[in-house]
């Protein structure tokens, strides 16, 4: 089922591909909605924002939550990187 992105949520999306993208020098890669799951491939979620950094090796997963029943609904937390991190805005609605 596809959902529909919220204006904040896009917003938010553009920030972190904004923060990847303007880099002097490229450092990292990253992409939106980005399908994980575990290693026999059962279970499939898609982590909000990704970046990989070649150099190290390294993978960041970032999960947006834009409001507070965002944040407290059944949606899991894709955290299957070496840094997670959760975004929200700085007031929850």
């Amino acid at each position: 089922m596809k959902t529909m992105k919220t204006k904040l949520t896009r917003k938010i999306e553009f920030a972190l591909a904004k923060k990847v993208l303007d880099s002097r020098f490229r450092t990292e890669y990253g992409a939106l909605e980005v399908p994980c799951g575990n290693w026999i491939g059962k279970g499939k979620e898609n982590v909000d924002f990704a970046t990989y950094a070649p150099s190290t090796q390294e993978i960041t997963c970032y999960e947006i939550k834009v409001s507070k029943s965002d944040f407290n609904s059944n949606a899991s937390l894709s955290f299957y990187g070496h840094r997670n991190y959760l975004v929200a805005p700085l007031f929850f609605s």
